[in-house]
């Protein structure tokens, strides 16, 4: 009766992975200014074969490191910035706190001027005065370009900042530092200030400070908040880098990669660890350069051709999951075994449909029914739909005697065009050839819309409309499916 949601399109690049797919293709994109071009061709290349695309940077965010931390980060800030309530505040402080990046002064003394100040006009003199002497520990006493205090009242202002320089004035206390690290000569910065390099040892202002080491050719870095007189020479901090590697790094690894050089073991990890949850057995990650191009050596591992006629060489590194190394892999033609997700979808839908005899004598006659839809995808956004179903009478009158006293079983088969990206909402259409088992033939047209609240479960609303040898039918409900 109804037509069922069906499988996920993957015209697109997807930010999760399928479920069912054992080996996933992700394009590596060098270009600052992205590469929609190429994103375009490798994704209408694979969604002909049925196969999902993603981007290095979604898998970046979604595994161990810092993507998200960043993500969160920059939210947060933004918030903060558009709205510098005390909530706001201390989230965008709670986010830096777990930021695995080495900051600048300027933006770690920034927050905490305005956390002291927000607080301070709130009337939590206790919390202000906490925020005011971290902000005096991380900028060593000094003021360093004053925020704009964008959404503070001018007496809220002058009051914070002669709260800060009332706490700047006590006399200075310093504390010994040490801080060390699995190899020697790792970037170490205090509050953002280069400080020297582990083996590290120093002394800092006694107070709340950000510390972070950084191993070199790494864009993020190890983060330990220390305050008040805890450690000493005789206990140093460690570094330790496991975990937190951003998508510059990763990005550099796997470019290395793409060329033939093997990338370090830890960046190999890192990914094998994302690909493990996921369920993973390879990971092919692909470059497109158009033929001739002389910034990717080696031979192409495939040679494919997008919508405007251009032709692209396909460059990949292959990730072993299992092994967390990088090789060259299964080849494409592996693709179609381990990379495609399932295509039958099942599905049931509840509604309601109406019969209009072309006889005008007789009313339209109203049923209720059950659908059970089968549904299989082709390429792209196209589909098989097969559906039977039972409708019942929903009346106690019979819209012609003799001929709906009893049951009817609608049988139809077709096409649906539409289908969306996994996780996506959007409109779809469909036509189906159609007979009403024992009365009559026609055919039926179909649209609707479909969510997607899990990778393995679709529901929506479809309404259909349709001509028979009998009459006219139109009818509408839920529908419900699951599948790959």
């Amino acid at each position: 009766m109804l037509s069922i949601l069906a499988g996920p399109a993957f015209a697109g690049v997807l930010t999760a992975v399928p479920p069912g797919v054992s080996t996933v293709t992700v394009l590596v994109c060098e270009r600052p200014q992205g590469c929609p071009a190429e994103e375009r061709a490798m994704a209408s290349h694979l969604d002909s074969l049925g196969l999902p695309l993603m981007e290095l940077g979604t898998v970046v965010d979604a595994g161990p490191g810092g993507g998200l931390a960043r993500g969160r980060y920059d939210r947060a800030m933004a918030m903060a910035t558009r709205s510098p309530t005390v909530a706001n505040l201390v989230e965008a402080r709670a986010a830096m706190d777990a930021l695995p990046l080495t900051l600048p002064n300027d933006p770690v003394f920034a927050l905490l001027l305005e956390l002291g100040t927000a607080q301070l006009q709130s009337g939590d003199t206790a919390a202000a005065d906490a925020a005011f002497d971290d902000a005096v520990s991380a900028s060593d006493g000094r003021v360093v370009n004053l925020p704009t205090f964008t959404g503070f009242s001018p007496e809220a202002v002058q009051a914070g900042v002669a709260r800060y320089l009332y706490l700047a004035s006590a006399p200075r206390q310093d504390r010994p530092l040490a801080i060390g690290a699995p190899s020697d000569g790792w970037a170490v910065y205090v509050d953002g200030v280069a400080a020297g390099k582990t083996p590290f040892r120093g002394s800092i202002r006694t107070g709340w400070h950000r510390l972070s080491v950084e191993r070199p050719g790494r864009r993020t870095a190890w983060v330990a908040n220390v305050s008040g007189m805890m450690g000493g020479p005789d206990a140093p901090l460690v570094a330790e880098l496991s975990g937190d590697d951003g998508e510059g790094y990763l990005s550099t690894a796997v470019q290395g990669a793409l060329r033939g050089v093997v990338p370090a073991s830890d960046a190999s990890d890192e990914l094998a660890t994302w690909a493990r949850g996921q369920g993973l057995r390879w990971v092919r990650f692909v470059t497109l350069v158009p033929p001739g191009a002389t910034d990717q050596g080696g031979f192409p591992e495939e040679q494919i051709v997008d919508a405007e006629h251009v032709d692209w060489n396909v460059h990949a590194a292959w990730l072993d999951v299992a092994a967390a190394r990088f090789g060259h892999g299964p080849g494409p033609a592996s693709l179609r075994v381990g990379g495609s997700p399932d295509r039958l979808r099942l599905g049931v839908a509840l509604g309601y449909l109406r019969l209009q005899p072309l006889v005008s004598d007789f009313g339209a006659h109203d049923h209720v029914g059950v659908d059970v839809n089968i549904r299989w995808r082709l390429t792209g956004a196209l589909s098989l739909d097969g559906r039977v179903g039972l409708l019942r009478s929903a009346q106690l009158y019979y819209l012609r005697p003799g001929v709906f006293e009893h049951d009817v079983y609608p049988v139809a088969a077709g096409v649906r065009f539409g289908d969306r990206g996994a996780g996506a909402a959007g409109p779809y259409v469909g036509a189906q050839a159609l007979v009403i088992v024992p009365l009559a033939e026609g055919g039926q047209v179909v649209a609707g819309w479909e969510i997607a609240p899990t990778w393995r479960w679709r529901v929506g609303f479809e309404a259909r409309a349709g001509m028979t040898t009998d009459g006219f039918i139109g009818g509408a409900g839920l529908t419900f499916a699951t599948g790959g």
